[in-house]
């Protein structure tokens, strides 16, 4: 997928197509996953190109334990699915981002992960696709470092929670759109000499976080 370009079909290191079945349980671990043309990895529910489809929610994937690095998009995809575990991920160096959601993904947990140095956002969670809203994402224990925005979720979205998560060295730590409902506690926001403006920018939220500067 090296020769994919933006707006593109296919292009994706390890890429799935779901939707099919109300449990898809794949397991992605191990892998690597470097300079691939679109995402890294990459699953996402088919029912997004029939407009008669009827949204399952396929779920139970794991993307577990792998290094993305790279890549055209973003490192990690999902598009549509619930009951999904991101963990314990290497995701550096891609040009549009770390991790991304988007399309209704629901109950899904992004844990332990170290997002480093990708050129736009860490972790990326999009607005509406097909009036399918992404609601109740835990980001939890993640190390997010020298990104665009650490964290950034678009408008609408609904119940997110992020909890223990080290972010330092990116333009803007966590950012989050009026009239959401998140809970963001816990997290460790690093303000630094070299890269001031890492600062957090919350809105319509309930927060408690430490601000740590050198």
């Amino acid at each position: 997928g090296r020769e994919w370009s933006e707006g593109g079909e296919g292009g994706a290191g390890i890429g799935i197509g779901t939707g099919l079945y109300t449990n898809e349980n794949y397991v992605i671990r191990n892998c690597i996953c470097v300079n691939c043309g679109h995402y890294g990895i990459f699953l996402e529910d088919q029912g997004r190109f029939d407009s008669s489809y009827t949204y399952k929610h396929s779920k139970g994937a794991s993307i577990i334990n792998n290094i993305v690095r790279g890549t055209k998009n973003y490192g990690i995809g999902l598009r549509g699915g619930k009951n999904i575990i991101i963990a314990n991920n290497q995701t550096y160096e891609n040009i549009n981002g770390g991790i991304y959601l988007d399309y209704g993904c629901h109950d899904v947990d992004i844990n332990n992960n170290l997002v480093i140095d990708n050129t736009g956002n860490g972790i990326l969670i999009e607005t509406s696709m097909g009036n399918q809203n992404v609601n109740n994402v835990l980001i939890q224990s993640n190390h997010i470092q020298g990104n665009g925005v650490g964290i950034d979720m678009k408008s609408p979205t609904a119940n997110m929670k992020y909890f223990n998560n080290v972010l330092n060295g990116n333009t803007t730590g966590i950012k989050t759109s009026a009239g959401q409902s998140n809970t963001i506690i816990k997290n460790n926001l690093l303000l630094d000499n070299a890269n001031s403006i890492n600062t957090a920018h919350f809105t319509d939220d309930t927060t408690k976080n430490d601000l740590i500067t050198s």
